[in-house]
């Protein structure tokens, strides 16, 4: 079990990686869901791997509220301003994927970029 933050860390880089394939593309609305995923997962790698925090289901509320609660607050491993990232591109992404609207290529490409940030400390802190 002590491995699988590795899956969830690839997810991660996978989804990011549709998400800048599809800014190239100009479709915004999937460029910002795979955002979204991409720090989502890298969030489940960094629960799994720097803590003992463990769930069957990993569910978007749980953990948001867990890696903040864990990770930021508690052990203060990542600055503050990534709580509001996981909420925030969720909140974008019930729009991209569920709603009759579609996202602007500027809120595409700050979705990008805070996913991209987000990853980035994400990574420095479950390096070995």
């Amino acid at each position: 079990m002590n491995e699988v933050w590795r899956t969830y860390w690839r997810k991660a880089g996978d989804n990011l990686q549709v998400a800048k394939r599809a800014w190239e593309m100009a479709a915004f609305d999937p460029c910002l869901s795979r955002a979204y995923f991409a720090a989502f997962h890298a969030a489940i790698a960094s629960l799994l791997k720097l803590t003992d925090y463990r769930s069957r289901t990993w569910k978007h509320g749980e953990v948001q509220a867990e890696f903040v609660r864990r990770l930021i607050h508690r052990r203060k491993v990542f600055p503050s301003w990534m709580a509001s990232v996981l909420p925030e591109l969720a909140e974008l992404r019930v729009d991209a994927d569920y709603r009759p609207t579609h996202i602007s290529k500027a809120q595409a490409e700050k979705a990008l970029r805070k996913a991209e940030e987000f990853i980035k400390f994400v990574q420095v802190a479950i390096s070995p």
